[in-house]
């Protein structure tokens, strides 16, 4: 076996989330926009302290912007979700937190307060995909 590639036979391969399976079966091209906004937030959040991803979905893509912050939180309403999200990341260099919650079912006064009061108590960035 040629040398340049024998790492690659070193370790398993990954596995994509549901949802990242689901894109990468139904529009592969789409997986490349998603990774590519991952790859941007990245880089404006680079070095920020704690960052949350509201509707993170399996927190697949994610692993991109772990890499650049202090901390990351991912946050989905679908239990299915947040549980996957706690999987595929377990093995991260830097494990983000997991949080379930449904933001739409609090009002949008519990909200901002809640994101100001973490925003304010640990100078965060608060980030949001949609």
């Amino acid at each position: 076996m040629n040398e340049q590639y024998g790492y690659m036979f070193d370790q398993e391969p990954i596995v994509l989330g549901r949802v990242t399976s689901s894109t990468w079966r139904k529009d592969p091209k789409r997986l490349s926009f998603v990774l590519s906004r991952y790859k941007f937030c990245a880089k404006i959040l680079e070095g920020c302290s704690n960052v949350f991803e509201v509707g993170c979905g399996d927190g697949w893509a994610a692993k991109i912007v772990s890499e650049c912050v202090d901390h990351l939180t991912l946050t989905d309403y679908d239990p299915r979700f947040c549980e996957e999200a706690s999987f595929s990341s377990s093995s991260w260099p830097r494990i983000p937190s997991v949080l379930c919650h449904d933001f739409l079912a609090t009002t949008m006064e519990h909200i901002a307060w809640m994101f100001l009061n973490i925003y304010h108590r640990h100078k965060s960035v608060l980030s949001y995909q949609i």
